[in-house]
Order: structure tokens, then C-alpha cells, then sequence
């Protein structure tokens, strides 16, 4: 990935954070190969989503 990107925030909903998240995920699972860093920027967004949603979870003290 890139180290000169630019940095976008979005707002979601916690079911399209879901929802964001199982895509995300399902897309690094179903990687089927060609530039490494495409599977690396999957890897990292499927973690940083992740995070995000315990995040909200524990606020909402769901966990």
C-alpha cells in the first residue's frame, strides 16, 4: 500500500459496518492472487473494520 494516500473518514450505520466488514473479509479470504499489496490493504481495512466494530459494540456495552 501506498504511504502517501490520502486519509478518507466515512460515518456507518453498526449493520453496514457489518455488512462492510463480512465484504471486506470475504473479499481477503477469496483474494485470487496478483499484486501483494492488494492483499495487504485488504488485510489491514478487514483488521482496522474489525476493530472499529468491538469499538462500537463495547460502547454500546453489547460485549
Amino acid at each position: 500500500m501506498e504511504q502517501d494516500q490520502t486519509i478518507v473518514s466515512i460515518e456507518l450505520g453498526l449493520d453496514a459496518l457489518r455488512v462492510m466488514h463480512r465484504a471486506i473479509n470475504q473479499a481477503y479470504e477469496n483474494w485470487p492472487g496478483g499484486r501483494a499489496e492488494e492483499q495487504e490493504c485488504l488485510f489491514t481495512m478487514r483488521n482496522q473494520l474489525y476493530a472499529a466494530l468491538m469499538d462500537q459494540l463495547l460502547d454500546m456495552e453489547a460485549i
